[in-house]
């Protein structure tokens, strides 16, 4: 580390978080106001993370902090934050969030007393005609601003006349503002490249008093210079005006893209290229920024907390303009992009009513009148940080669409007229039961009656008489599609007289069906785009067979007519292989996507989805992992990701969420498990992002998560993983689902690794009883779970016991659910297997073991992905055969498989590792 780090600093400060007190000056914690016991180290863990409050601290960092010279390994950290965490009490990791594969983060709210440091400042005494240090070619010529942080001067080169800015500081404060300045630009810059929406640090001074960075001058000054100039913002258009800020949150979003805030965004510090034939806006300043990412510094060599070591006290949370400073940066809560969003948000406000300065005050809304930008506003300065904007790229997208979604705006308001004259109609029918009401509202959603112009949106840059043209010829088809809907589907259906309809829903779709057939024999591409619509919600009724059906009666016609909707056709497709997948035709789902990724036109065809090859490729790598296609599966998610990046930023955590599970399933089942918790982690981001913290959509990957933490021997974490994932489990899912048992297993695995079997026995028989009555006992999910029962009772030294589960798991095996030849059923068997081999070593049948485990491993090699942990186990259970056989080179030979698989990894497989190194050490002459 370069410098006193903050954790040794001479400044004394008194700290309250999560009902905890530090007394630096005593070296004294208090837990609920009782003093609490704490070792050395654990405290300075403790000063550490406080001074880097909401951040993530690397546990490179936190060696460099508190072990200074010492070289220490991972396992001494984690003993150190696990003694912090025992006297703080924090069981569930409310206060010290463990961030897998980097560090720890302090999660709470911190208050801090006398934060400020007295450091004496020196006077600048700067004048025109002086030369800044090292710079003697260069003429200081005029002050621009002077004040607490230093001066700015405009300086001459007196041969060139070109002009610059020196930013001057003496010392203290202003001086570790340039000095992070510095840093952030390195790191934008190394990231990023250059940018235009950037303002770039030409060169920097350091070393010698007065320190100065040194930038371009631009004769069009700051935001609010350039205003001023050009007769006050009501005097620029308001297109030119939106147009600097979408530039402006361009640059925000790349910089919140690698991890950097800005924290004091506002006119002042957005300056004005005027060189061109409009204006360009640079973001400048970031002496108060921020790294909430420590990735991208350590790729560049940067010590973070070596420049942002006085930070925590001079570069304060509240430090910013009031103005633009969210609610909860004045609260003192941790920083995040949320706060920078805001201020965008404010900076818009005063943009669209022409006046830096009005702030955001009640009754702002008045002053908007258009409704559109109104909702952005509100939706980057709303008060709770979790409903605002997350993604300023996802503004410029909006800002930039404005024309568009006006457009669009006044289709869906022609739309919502078509679905009251429809609904009118309907209620004007016989009376009706709600199951109709259903139908009629699924149908409708089905066919995109209202809302088919969404997809359009993304495409809503084509001229606008091409698009009036569509509009018109779609608002035909659509007025069609709400006819037949209104007085074929629904109301060609006979009621009794209690006004009971006495047709099934199935019946009246498959009414709906011949009647389709008897409208439009003369329209085939019009009736397939109604079948498809048709299948839709009979696959939403998850009625699959009749949804088949109508799906490709529909592709028939969409395949082979080239005046066929490509968004249609792409959405059928999508849907035929979602078919397929669910009737485990996996070769005929791949063969169907492959179908339209041969037709890359029509994938990026104007109407379809922005993320439609994305889709394709991900849905096809999925398809692949069901069948044990490993090496295609990886290229198609390589692609998958190259594209996601193009995507807009409003897509991409859609798409990604998806993209990074799947990309996680496929490394967790080659070995690579650090690199698969990694992808979980992104994908739970992601999922998070778009559906909230608590969505059951995102719990399948938590659980993932928690089974790859499980397997790097994090068995504390996975266990917190999995408890962290029941808000979303109690929100979407019944107690008797499948997502329940999936959570019960990891934790069972993970209490196993942790030397818990009896808790792991007791959550995992329940789990196991529940899944044979719902799910039978040869589905996949019991027999899983009978499996890690079994491993219970062997790490319990019960032999009988764990065998009465596994045999008859074997056998069941032969006849699961899924069939005996798909790759999850040949993964579990091994499993099993495995599992049998350790039973036998628990009983000493060393004879039988070999006998085992010989051909076990030979198919296991031969069938399994190379770097797969059942592997590692056989190879040990054989190793440890052939050493208690007397066969050592025989032990070295099978333990040679199970190391080259362990140190391939970049963190091996927790217990498995404890088993290698013994057999290790038992081998190894003394």
């Amino acid at each position: 580390m370069r410098g006193e780090d903050a954790s040794h600093s001479q400044t004394a400060l008194h700290w309250r978080f999560a009902g905890c007190q530090l007394d630096e000056a005593r070296g004294e914690l208090r837990v609920n106001d009782q003093v609490v016991e704490i070792q050395r180290v654990p405290l300075d863990v403790l000063r550490t993370l406080l001074r880097h409050a909401g951040e993530v601290v690397t546990k490179d960092e936190l060696a460099e902090a508190v072990w200074t010279r010492t070289v220490v390994d991972d396992a001494v950290i984690t003993k150190a934050v696990g003694k912090l965490r025992a006297a703080l009490g924090d069981r569930d990791q409310a206060i010290i969030k463990t961030v897998h594969g980097v560090g720890y983060r302090l999660m709470a709210d911190v208050a801090v007393e006398d934060a400020k440091r007295h450091t004496p400042q020196l006077r600048l005494d700067l004048k025109a005609g002086d030369h800044p240090p090292l710079r003697e070619h260069w003429v200081l010529t005029l002050c621009l601003g002077a004040g607490g942080y230093g001066e700015v001067w405009l300086a001459e080169h007196q041969h060139t006349h070109e002009q610059r800015v020196f930013k001057f500081a003496a010392d203290g404060t202003a001086l570790t503002a340039l000095k992070r300045e510095v840093t952030l630009f390195r790191l934008l810059r190394e990231s990023l490249g250059e940018r235009d929406d950037i303002q770039p640090l030409l060169d920097w001074n350091l070393t010698e008093q007065p320190y100065f960075v040194e930038q371009r001058w631009e004769p069009g000054g700051s935001l609010l210079q350039w205003a001023e100039a050009q007769g006050g913002l009501h005097a620029v258009p308001l297109t030119t005006r939106l147009d600097l800020l979408a530039q402006v949150a361009g640059a925000v979003s790349a910089a919140h893209g690698i991890g950097v805030l800005h924290k004091d965004l506002k006119p002042a510090n957005i300056i004005i290229d005027t060189s061109g034939d409009a204006p360009r806006a640079r973001l400048s300043d970031f002496g108060s920024g921020r790294v909430i990412d420590s990735a991208e510094l350590a790729q560049l060599g940067i010590t973070r907390m070596g420049f942002t070591q006085t930070m925590a006290l001079d570069a304060d949370s509240t430090s910013g303009t009031p103005m633009y400073l969210a609610p909860e940066v004045l609260a003192g809560q941790p920083l995040s992009v949320k706060a920078d969003n805001y201020a965008l948000g404010v900076m818009l406000f005063q943009l669209v009513v022409g006046d830096f300065s009005r702030p955001i005050a009640p009754g702002w809304v008045r002053d908007v009148d258009d409704a559109l930008l109104r909702g952005d506003i509100a939706d980057c300065v709303d008060g709770d940080p979790a409903r605002r904007l997350g993604d300023a790229g996802e503004l410029v997208e909006r800002l930039r669409t404005l024309d568009q979604r006006h457009h669009l705006a006044a289709q869906q308001q022609r739309a919502q007229a078509d679905a009251a004259r429809l609904e009118q109609r309907l209620k004007q029918a016989r009376q009706r039961r709600t199951v109709w009401a259903a139908v009629a509202s699924v149908s409708v959603l089905g066919l995109g009656v209202s809302l088919w112009f969404h997809g359009q949106a993304q495409q809503a840059r084509t001229a606008a008489e091409t698009a009036a043209a569509q509009a018109q010829a779609e608002s035909a088809l659509v007025e069609q599609m709400n006819t037949f809907l209104v007085d074929d589907l629904i109301g060609g259906a006979d009621f009794n007289r209690n006004g009971t309809p006495e047709l099934t829903v199935a019946e009246a779709i498959a009414n709906g069906r011949q009647r389709v057939d008897e409208r439009f024999a003369d329209q085939p591409l019009l009736a397939a785009r109604l079948r498809s619509a048709l299948a839709s919600t009979e696959y939403a009724l998850a009625n699959y067979e009749a949804a088949t059906a109508l799906n490709e009666q529909a592709l028939a016609v969409l395949q082979g007519q080239p005046e066929a909707s490509p968004r249609t056709l792409v959405d059928a497709l999508l849907l035929q292989s979602s078919l397929q997948d669910h009737a485990s035709d996996y070769a005929d789902a791949i063969a169907t996507l492959q179908w339209g990724l041969d037709r890359p036109a029509l994938l990026t065809a104007p109407g379809v989805k922005a993320d439609a090859p994305v889709l394709f490729r991900l849905h096809q790598a999925q398809r692949q992992l069901k069948l044990g296609q490993h090496t295609q599966a990886l290229a198609n998610i390589e692609q998958a990701e190259t594209l996601l990046a193009s995507l807009p930023a409003h897509l991409k955590d859609q798409s990604g969420w998806e993209l990074y599970a799947a990309k996680g399933g496929l490394q967790i089942g080659q070995g690579q498990t650090a690199a698969a918790a990694d992808s979980f982690q992104r994908a739970i981001a992601a999922g998070h992002a778009v559906f909230g913290t608590a969505d059951p959509r995102v719990v399948s990957v938590e659980l993932d998560l928690a089974a790859a933490l499980t397997k790097l021997g994090e068995f504390e974490d996975a266990i917190a993983q999995v408890d962290a994932a029941q808000p979303g489990l109690n929100n979407g899912f019944d107690p008797n689902s499948f997502m329940p048992l999936k959570a019960a297993l990891w934790k069972g695995r993970a209490q196993l690794g942790a030397g818990l079997a009896q808790d792991a026995v007791d959550t995992l028989e329940p789990a196991a009883t529940l899944s044979q009555r719902n799910f039978g006992p040869a589905s996949l999910i019991t027999l899983v779970l009978e499996n890690a029962r079994a491993d219970g009772w062997i790490a319990l030294n019960d032999a009988d016991a764990a065998e009465a589960l596994l045999i008859p798991a074997r056998d069941r095996l032969e006849h699961t659910t899924l069939g005996p030849d798909i790759f999850a059923t040949h993964t579990t068997r091994f499993a099993i297997d495995a599992s049998l081999c350790r039973v036998q070593a628990l009983r000493e049948d060393w004879p039988g073991l070999r006998a085992k485990a010989v051909p076990l491993l030979e198919a296991a090699l031969a069938h399994q992905p190379p770097g797969h942990a059942t592997i590692v186990d056989i190879a040990l259970s054989l190793a440890q055969a052939e050493l208690a056989l007397g066969d050592p080179a025989a032990a070295r030979r099978a333990l040679a498989h199970a190391t080259t698989i362990l140190h391939a990894n970049a963190k091996p497989f927790g217990m498995l590792l404890e088993r290698a190194r013994a057999l290790e050490k038992a081998l190894t002459p003394s």
